[in-house]
């Protein structure tokens, strides 16, 4: 676990911009150290009670003069110009610099920038609507035809089994056929 704490602000005397620290766990009365049993070290994988908390980070942005060396260089550089250097590559960054961005606007822009984004929800929920309706729509013609093949299928098969009964009972087969043709 880490916290870090980003002050805008001359906080105690060092010359440094990032700074690091653990907590130490000291008696009040004996000032003995707060030690980790050998099965508490076992069960949190940890050798001190240290770190089993947070780690602390103080970072003085107000102190940074450099060039961004590094991804933490990067954030620092960033939180103290409210910029991004090109070739940037600190994870999250770019994300931070939209989400500044859009803080950033006066309130006629985010109401403008609020209303489009609804507008862009809207319009994706219109369309995939209307592709559902068209797909739905595809389905019920191909039920349709499904159904009209099968009736096309049981009304030739019908007709087969007439016409050979119709012939089974003495008729010839023009005649069994002008029979079942005229009474379609």
């Amino acid at each position: 676990m880490i916290s870090v704490n980003i002050v805008y602000f001359d906080l105690g005397h060092g010359k440094d911009y990032v700074y690091a620290g653990q907590t130490e766990f000291r008696g009040v009365h004996g000032n003995d150290r707060l030690e980790l049993s050998t099965d508490q070290r076992q069960l949190f994988t940890a050798e001190t009670v240290a770190e089993i908390f947070p780690q602390f980070y103080i970072l003085k942005v107000n102190n940074f003069n450099a060039v961004a060396k590094n991804g933490l260089d990067e954030w620092v550089q960033f939180l103290k110009t409210g910029t991004i250097a090109s070739g940037c590559q600190a994870r999250g960054l770019r994300e931070a610099q939209s989400a500044l961005d859009l803080l950033k606007l006066s309130v006629a822009e985010r109401a403008a920038y609020d209303a489009y984004i609804k507008q862009q929800r809207i319009d994706a929920g219109v369309a995939e609507s209307t592709l559902l309706r068209a797909e739905q729509a595809e389905h019920e013609r191909d039920d349709e035809r499904r159904q009209k093949e099968e009736e096309r299928r049981q009304k030739e098969l019908l007709m087969k089994k007439a016409m050979a009964a119709l012939i089974a009972s003495g008729l010839d087969e023009r005649t069994a056929r002008n029979l079942l043709e005229s009474s379609e």
